[in-house]
């Protein structure tokens, strides 16, 4: 089955840059300053990254928090506010299938003013071309596919950042960080038992250091792993 989270107490903070959406009887009034790699519709307006979707909706004047009912599906979601002229029922600020699959735990919603902001967590990691299916679609050529470093993971924000520094190492004729674990530990294997040059001045000169690897070493100088791991 799919998650389920309904959220119709206290708004709660959003996590990213808002859209906007309506379906009341009133004018929708979006303001497309507020608009990044989305579009604006005649019923709301949203933003995205790789990895957020934000809407905004316009709310009929008056409406208190307390009157919005947002439910988040894995691949659908309803925003409605509750008629506040004795009536009985809600009138559907937005609804309809996800274009793709969002992380509804993780999905919320806040009253800023007269907007209903609504943050969605995107379960895979890309741009979408609407917020909902048959939703009116933005062209994907025309938009900013930059991802800042923060969007990925730990383990790959280490890896661009190596390669970004190995790059800029090389450009000035410097060691890479491989190199600069090889030269450490071939500085510390010199002046060991058994190295042909124990007693003598550390040079790295007479060694023919490439890449990360090491050729042309002198017979006797035993150099263990750079990570340490000598077995």
């Amino acid at each position: 089955h799919p998650a389920v989270a309904s959220q119709s107490a206290a708004p709660v903070a959003s996590k990213s840059t808002p859209v906007s959406t309506t379906t009341s009887a009133e004018p929708s009034r979006i303001d497309s300053s507020d608009i990044y790699n989305g579009e604006a519709t005649e019923r709301y307006s949203w933003s995205q990254t790789a990895t957020d979707i934000d809407i905004r909706v316009q709310l009929p004047a008056g409406v208190k928090a307390s009157q919005l009912r947002v439910t988040f599906q894995s691949k659908n979601l309803r925003a409605s506010v509750k008629r506040s002229d004795g009536s009985v029922g809600e009138d559907v600020l937005v609804e309809g299938e996800l274009f793709d699959r969002v992380r509804a735990p993780e999905c919320m919603w806040s009253k800023d003013g007269d907007r209903l902001l609504i943050s969605l967590e995107k379960v895979k990691d890309y741009m979408w071309k609407s917020v909902f299916v048959g939703g009116k679609e933005i062209d994907l050529n025309k938009i900013d596919n930059t991802r800042q470093l923060t969007d990925y993971d730990p383990e790959t924000q280490s890896g661009v950042r190596k390669a970004m520094y190995d790059q800029d190492q090389r450009m000035k004729g410097l060691p890479t960080s491989d190199e600069q674990k090889t030269l450490s530990v071939l500085e510390k294997a010199w002046d060991a038992e058994g190295s042909p040059f124990k007693g003598t001045e550390y040079d790295p000169s007479v060694l023919n250091l490439t890449g990360s690897s090491l050729s042309g070493l002198p017979p006797g100088l035993d150099v263990p792993p750079a990570d340490g791991n000598t077995s």
